[in-house]
């Protein structure tokens, strides 16, 4: 402890003298006081000290792995559950998404029994980039739908094989596509969503006259249906 911190303890101590406080708080002496102080501190230091470790490994494994699955509990369900058929969901324009101009775009995979699997990419505000954007997590939910009631629409693409949700998601994690930077706007998911179709249909995965009609969708804002080209994020 500093000789500047310990007299300005010391006056600390001199007050509660002076105001009858000691005994009530159960401070036999100055040293008591000091001790005490010194355990408080040690005390932080250690709760800041393991907080920031818990922060610094909860990067660095959403660094090594960006995917989340909800819920967390069925996590090997939703990966078992075999894909029928692909869609590129429209939502509406909101105002607090991206720049509030353009529409945020998912997938969503029809696994039967009119259930879903959503796989939605977002900026992670954890995760920063040089370009002054942020890399992107996946969410990949399960839902009790297909297609949510609120969508602009929504683009139906057929797939050539019946895989599973963790097929797809092992195959663009193991591509690279999941290490994705937004812009610093906080927008473009219509750019991943548009090259991941295309990657599908270029492996013989998705059927390609669906994926063109798709991606032609994504290059428009919807329901005005006016032309604004996907902004350009960057894979690392």
């Amino acid at each position: 402890m500093s000789i500047k911190l310990r007299a300005r303890l010391a006056d600390v101590y001199r007050y509660f003298v002076s105001i009858n406080c000691i005994d009530c708080i159960g401070f036999i002496d100055f040293i008591d006081f000091i001790d005490f102080i010194s355990a408080i501190s040690a005390q932080n230091s250690n709760l800041f000290a393991q907080i920031a470790a818990q922060q610094q490994a909860a990067l660095a494994a959403a660094a090594a792995n960006p995917v989340t699955y909800v819920p967390a509990s069925k996590t090997n369900e939703i990966r078992e559950k075999l894909v029928l058929k692909i869609y590129a969901v429209c939502h509406p324009i909101m105002t607090t998404s991206g720049t509030g101009k353009t529409n945020h775009w998912t997938l969503s995979f029809d696994v039967g029994n009119r259930q879903g699997v959503r796989v939605d990419i977002q900026p992670d505000p954890r995760q920063h980039a040089a370009n002054g954007g942020n890399k992107a997590y996946v969410i990949v939910s399960l839902l009790d739908y297909l297609i949510t009631n609120k969508a602009e629409r929504a683009d139906p693409v057929s797939v050539t094989y019946q895989r599973s949700v963790g097929w797809y998601v092992d195959y663009l994690a193991s591509g690279g596509r999941f290490k994705y930077i937004f812009t610093p706007q906080g927008i473009g998911c219509r750019k991943w969503v548009t090259d991941t179709l295309k990657l599908l249909a270029d492996v013989g995965e998705a059927n390609k006259t669906e994926v063109d009609t798709a991606t032609r969708a994504l290059a428009y804002t919807w329901p005005d249906n006016r032309p604004a080209e996907p902004a350009a994020g960057t894979y690392f």
